[in-house]
């Protein structure tokens, strides 16, 4: 590309997050800085909505949505990345892809506020153990948003260069701990006076603060069928409302040794509501989720015998992650490595920054800070081949590695290989990654046919195939035919290669047309009012539908009558929880349950209006 022209399109750096997300930059000073929403937050939660009015709402709006209108959210996207089926809100279907682009679309406006409109580059961090597909469709994510998308990063990198632009003279070993809202990361990195080179990565990208709250969902689940009889998780609606009450609960374990419980409502038994008044002890929390710890203490064990290193030989732990504030996290990582881990730089913070460093590097802004990453595969790649059994049989499904777990990228390398049948004249490449010696416990790429072999006894048609993988994390395999040097190439990132390029534009047109309305967080400085401004009426008193704030109780009841009327009118009593919703709120005479049936009822009218 002419760096003439990369020079002046502005280039920002994207942690795109399973819990939250945020946009950076190379300010005027030449250090990498968080672009806050019109709200003024470094983090915006990933989680999209769509309004009673079709208004599409990005962030913290959304979240406080997921326990009234769980079907009309979409939250933990991140862990649907590369996935071919399509998640439903509010009666729309979208791809993962086209998911992420909304949140993504609303990074881009807080940008262009902050940098002037026009057309921008990203760099979008992902984690280090990122499948090829779900790498491929964070990069499609981000053009579907508008942005030049060139360079994907791995997180634990991404941090690494944060650190290492403030500590550009050291020379070091440094062990980057990444535990976020849905999977977790562990890299080795060396430092070489501004050369970061990652050694080993290893990672599992279904352990995270998800996770642990869901333990506490099935704590809070436990309580309410030992006390009620009730499971309150087969309701959706109920569901949330604890897991919402989790993710608080878990905060709040960080700083206390004991959290009181009290939820009023959770859910609706013979016109009575149900809530959980309870307490939960830190060491309860730390059993339940010890588990998943251990299993990030293995994964950290294994990333330093891959990078052939000692314990002793780490200089430094990096925290990252919203989940490294969990106490327990820091006191398994001192008592390894004999030294408290550090946070110099805020662990929610440090992946965008350092995709804002990386950004800098691309774009010539840090050229004097001379900082350049290396980073390595975190997979074995290869392709399926006949292979000897243990029964001395030769059998197909054999794995046969191209290119080794932790390889320095990006590296390009070839393996020659053979026709299996006489007068073969066509071959399936079939590509995997993984580390098993057969492809079945393996991850499948993809696979491609090569054709117009000329006909050979077998064995005497050679093949080579060879693997580049790029900076990117994204593969690319040829395959050469010996004999008359004939090529297929398969660039799986290639954008004229995605599944088409009609079905990529298609999606741009899907969420362009789904925008069309406004979205929030906000499209200016002007604050806005949601519908959803604070669904919490337990914890603010905020109420969710305009003008029933300025009503007093008994109108409230009398409008919740009427919306009882109505709904009889459709459905049958015992059909639905809401009714039994709008006879507990009456029965109780409290404002709030009255303002919660209202909208309750309010929604299930739409829905079945929908219907």
């Amino acid at each position: 590309m002419n760096n003439e022209l990369t020079r002046k399109r502005h280039i920002v750096g994207i942690d795109l997050g399973t819990t939250n997300s945020s946009v950076a930059y190379i300010n005027a000073n030449g250090e990498p800085e968080i672009i806050p929403s019109f709200k003024g937050k470094k983090l915006i939660p990933s989680v999209i909505m769509i309004g009673l009015n079709n208004q599409v709402v990005v962030g913290q709006d959304a979240k406080d949505a997921v326990i009234a209108m769980p079907e009309r959210t979409l939250t933990a996207i991140k862990r649907k990345m590369g996935q071919k089926s399509e998640l439903t809100i509010a009666d729309r279907r979208l791809l993962p892809e086209e998911a992420s682009a909304v949140i993504l679309k609303e990074l881009k406006k807080y940008a262009d506020a902050a940098m002037g409109e026009g057309e921008k580059e990203a760099v979008i961090t992902v984690p280090a153990y990122f499948t090829d597909e779900q790498r491929r469709a964070t990069k499609q994510a981000g053009e579907i948003a508008g942005f030049v998308v060139e360079r994907i990063i791995n997180e634990p990198t991404a941090a690494a260069l944060a650190y290492g632009l403030n500590n550009l003279k050291k020379k070091a070993n440094i062990l980057v701990y990444d535990l976020g809202g849905g999977t977790f990361d562990v890299s080795v990195v060396e430092m070489m006076k501004g050369i970061l080179e990652v050694k080993a990565s290893a990672g599992n990208n279904f352990l995270g603060g998800e996770d642990f709250d869901w333990k506490l969902v099935d704590f809070l689940a436990e309580y309410m069928i030992d006390t009620d009889g009730i499971d309150p998780r087969t309701s959706i609606q109920a569901r949330y409302i604890l897991k919402t009450e989790a993710e608080k609960i878990k905060i709040q374990l960080s700083k206390k040794a004991v959290v009181d419980i009290a939820i009023p409502i959770v859910v609706v038994k013979d016109h009575k509501p149900l809530g959980i008044y309870t307490q939960i002890t830190r060491d309860q929390f730390e059993a339940m989720i010890k588990g998943y710890l251990d299993e990030t203490m293995l994964l950290v064990k294994k990333a330093l015998d891959d990078a052939q290193l000692d314990v002793s030989e780490i200089r430094d732990v990096l925290l990252v992650g919203g989940s490294t504030a969990i106490p327990k996290v820091g006191q398994l990582l001192q008592e390894y490595f004999n030294k408290k881990p550090k946070k110099e730089i805020h662990p929610d913070e440090a992946v965008a920054l350092g995709a804002a460093v990386q950004a800098g590097i691309k774009s010539g802004l840090l050229l004097k800070q001379q900082l350049i990453a290396t980073d390595v595969a975190p997979f074995a790649m290869g392709i399926a081949v006949l292979k000897v059994d243990d029964d001395d049989q030769l059998k197909p499904g054999g794995f046969q590695k191209i290119i080794d777990r932790n390889t320095t990228i990006p590296v390009r390398k070839t393996e020659p290989f053979t026709t299996c049948g006489d007068g073969q004249s066509t071959v399936s490449i079939e590509v995997f990654q993984g580390e098993d010696e057969w492809v079945e416990h393996n991850h499948f790429l993809g696979e491609f046919q090569v054709d117009g072999i000329p006909p050979a006894p077998a064995g005497m048609e050679g093949i080579n195939v060879s693997f580049f993988y790029n900076i990117n994390g994204i593969l690319e395999v040829t395959a050469e035919l010996e004999s008359t040097g004939k090529k297929v190439i398969v660039n799986m990132q290639d954008e004229l290669q995605r599944d088409s390029m009609e079905v990529f534009r298609a999606s741009v047109k899907k969420i362009e047309a789904l925008l069309e309305t406004k979205t929030a967080e906000h499209q200016s400085n002007q604050a806005q009012i949601s519908f959803i401004d604070a669904f919490d009426f337990q914890a603010q008193g905020d109420f969710g539908y305009p003008g029933l704030e300025n009503q007093d109780l008994e109108t409230l009841k009398q409008e919740l009558k009427q919306l009882k009327t109505d709904l009889l009118a459709k459905i049958t009593p015992d059909e639905d929880q809401v009714l039994q919703l709008i006879d507990a709120a009456m029965v109780i005479q409290e404002r709030s349950a009255v303002v919660e049936a209202i909208e309750e009822a309010t929604d299930l009218l739409i829905k079945l209006d929908l219907d």
